[in-house]
């Protein structure tokens, strides 16, 4: 991968105490260090504009691409299963444009331009991938998919509806959440929506003392806000507007929490439906939103399962 850069190392006194006094960015720290133990080292994908971030690494003759979703970024949500993964598996995990450590600077906030920057990373490695996404990753998967599908080997989608949700079900959601806007969910404006937050993402939330809401906040819901409401209303413009489907072969393994309160789990079964034999649903007991997060060696096991089947032949 010759185009991707090793990271800058940023630390510093500063860094380090601003680290001790926010438990936010503590827990960032321990999340970053798992990603190390598990072999993965952060990278700099250099685009037109901006710059992807890239924790890769790992080992096996296959590469595993994982695409977070809207919460926070990449370490946030893989941080728990890389170390089983990297074991087997070349392990690409990216921080989305606008998330975490990566830029889009002035691009389009766009579901395509998110799937132009990981198809530059993605021609990286020379050879089809495993792409795997949990709910706004998940859309990004599967376009690249659907509109590439030269790069890509099998899909694993999680928790995400893909082509199937309408702007009926968009409407659903906003009035079982008693909100105007998916923004005010996503991508709060104030402290006090973390519980809620939490209470999307766990069917069994941890609790969080009130004193670090603000924290948690302002170190991961208030950078990129504008850019972020545009993809959200760029993703709700493509519910009425999807791009034209293809028939496509490869294997797809969905993958859903049980109690899902965003992407209700008849949405996964109207995928399964959707997409035919060539996917295979799988429902997580005692899980929310975020099953990567609340049953991390479950979901593992079930990956690793899947792509055992996609081997090709020696």
């Amino acid at each position: 991968m010759s185009t991707l850069t090793k990271a800058p190392n940023t630390w510093s006194i500063q860094r380090l105490t601003t680290g001790l006094s926010s438990p936010t960015r503590w827990v960032g720290k321990v999340l970053k260090q798992r990603f190390r133990r598990a072999g993965l080292k952060p990278h700099r994908l250099a685009l037109d504009p901006g710059h992807l971030h890239v924790w890769s690494g790992g080992k096996g003759n296959e590469t595993l691409v994982l695409l977070h979703g809207f919460g926070g970024s990449c370490i946030w949500q893989w941080a728990d299963m890389v170390g089983e993964l990297a074991k087997r598996y070349r392990l690409l995990v990216p921080d989305l444009l606008w998330f975490g450590e990566s830029d889009g600077c002035k691009a389009e906030r766009s579901l395509e331009t998110q799937g132009h920057a990981i198809r530059m990373l993605l021609k990286e490695v020379g050879e089809p991938v495993h792409l795997a996404g949990i709910s706004y990753g998940g859309f990004v998967s599967y376009l690249i998919a659907n509109d590439h599908p030269d790069l890509v080997r099998s899909l694993t989608l999680i928790d995400c509806p893909a082509t199937v949700m309408s702007t009926a079900d968009y409407q659903q959601i906003l009035k079982r959440f008693n909100i105007p806007n998916m923004n005010q969910l996503l991508v709060p404006d104030e402290p006090k929506t973390i519980p809620q937050l939490m209470a999307l993402a766990y069917h069994q939330p941890p609790p969080i003392p009130r004193f670090a809401w603000r924290d948690a906040h302002h170190n991961l819901f208030s950078q990129h806000t504008d850019e972020r409401i545009a993809l959200l209303n760029n993703l709700i413009d493509y519910l009425d507007h999807p791009h034209s489907e293809k028939r496509r072969d490869h294997p797809v393994l969905i993958i859903w929490g049980e109690h899902d309160l965003l992407f209700p789990v008849e949405l996964a079964r109207k995928l399964q439906n959707h997409l035919g034999p060539r996917a295979k649903l799988e429902v997580v007991p005692n899980t929310a939103h975020a099953p990567v997060v609340e049953a991390p060696k479950v979901i593992n096991a079930l990956i690793i399962e899947f792509l055992a089947r996609q081997k090709v032949p020696a």
